[in-house]
């Protein structure tokens, strides 16, 4: 299932926020924190989003199809000390980054997603705040030893009765 959508993705009004996807030949941010090579070229661009504002990186998602679902990879935004943004216009950020790529998700016919989210650390507890703010408050959770599996589906329709999603 391949992205035929144009760049930039979806553009939301707020100071110029703007989510991509990363262009094929393009390079991960340097200045984001996500643990790879600084010239790393991704071999699927096609599920790599951005976040940024006035072309400066906010926020990424990496991510990979696997089955009808979209496995949430990693998920990233600058260091606390080098970041340019306040910690609440990086979590609105990633916020719009979650919502337009589980959008982008649906398109493509990927009807959920999950993700493996340490709710120990400050980073895990801060990301499971910004996916229920993503998901409208009702994502699904399930968790296991000192991990949290965390999915929910990607059609924007995140209120759930009797387990399932309402259309």
């Amino acid at each position: 299932m391949a992205a035929a959508l144009a760049q930039p993705l979806i553009s939301h009004e707020l100071d110029k926020l703007a989510v991509r996807l990363l262009h094929p030949g393009e390079c991960v941010p340097p200045n984001l924190q996500h643990g790879l090579p600084i010239h790393f070229v991704p071999p699927q661009p096609d599920w790599i989003w951005i976040a940024h504002r006035n072309y400066h990186s906010l926020a990424m998602l990496i991510a990979a199809p696997a089955q009808n679902l979209a496995f949430l990879m990693r998920i990233c935004t600058e260091s606390p000390r080098a970041a340019t943004y306040s910690l609440v216009e990086s979590s609105a950020a990633l916020v719009i980054l979650l919502r337009t790529a589980l959008a982008d998700m649906y398109a493509r016919g990927y009807e959920g997603y999950c993700v493996d989210i340490d709710p120990a650390t400050p980073a895990g507890r801060k990301l499971l705040e910004v996916l229920r703010a993503a998901s409208k408050g009702s994502p699904y959770f399930v968790e296991h030893a000192s991990m949290v599996k965390l999915g929910g589906p990607t059609n924007g329709n995140w209120q759930q009765a009797n387990g399932e999603a309402q259309r």
